[in-house]
């Protein structure tokens, strides 16, 4: 076999390796984080791919919102993991199906 194949083959399998672990990151990570967490311990499981939906200030200190996606290999992103921080501390989180999002409604095609 040639080196040019070799690294060919190399590279190709190292970015099939790396495509892999991070899918399997974001599918299981849910799997470890419970309530009680902070933000830190919370992103270290889940990775910095997320979106900050809303930050408030209320009576009972600081609300951060944030949005990771959750997605396969197969279907892409799949839904989205809402998770509620106060004062850096999660209290709430839940999961919204892409599918079953508001907006969508389910329409019977038109008659022609």
């Amino acid at each position: 076999m040639t080196p040019i194949k070799l690294l060919k083959k190399t590279a190709l399998a190292a970015l099939l390796s790396f495509v892999l672990v991070s899918c399997a990151t974001v599918q299981s990570g849910m799997q470890g984080v419970q309530l009680g967490m902070n933000r830190q311990e919370v992103v270290k499981k889940l990775g910095n791919d997320f979106q900050v939906v809303s930050m408030v200030q209320t009576d009972k200190g600081g609300l951060e919102i944030l949005r990771f996606s959750n997605y396969t290999l197969e279907a892409g992103i799949t839904g989205y993991y809402i998770l509620h921080f106060l004062d850096g501390k999660l209290v709430e989180s839940h999961y919204e199906d892409i599918n079953m999002r508001p907006g969508r409604p389910n329409r019977p095609a038109r008659p022609r």
